[in-house]
């Protein structure tokens, strides 16, 4: 599987719910970086990966992050994101 096809992957069975939100940003973050040194995008593709990527180093489940206005996202704010935008990048 190349990194895109990994990425895909690992969106719709995020989104199934088979992956922690955690685990989910995890892999994304590493599996975005190796794709984006493979791949060529269109611009809509890298600007909605690129937005997920950077929410993604932004995610957490702490309160206390989660208590300070515009620094971190969510569980919420991710899965709002990957459902919304998720059927225009992949299919």
């Amino acid at each position: 599987m190349n990194s895109k096809e990994k990425l895909i992957y690992l969106i719709i069975n995020y989104n199934k719910g088979n992956y922690t939100t955690s685990d989910f940003c995890d892999l994304f973050i590493e599996y975005h970086r190796d794709m984006a040194e493979e791949e060529e995008l269109s611009s809509f593709s890298e600007k909605w990966l690129d937005n997920l990527s950077e929410m993604c180093y932004r995610f957490s489940d702490s309160p206390e992050d989660l208590s300070i206005p515009n620094v971190y996202f969510d569980e919420n704010k991710i899965k709002e994101y990957t459902t919304n935008f998720s059927t225009k990048l992949i299919y």
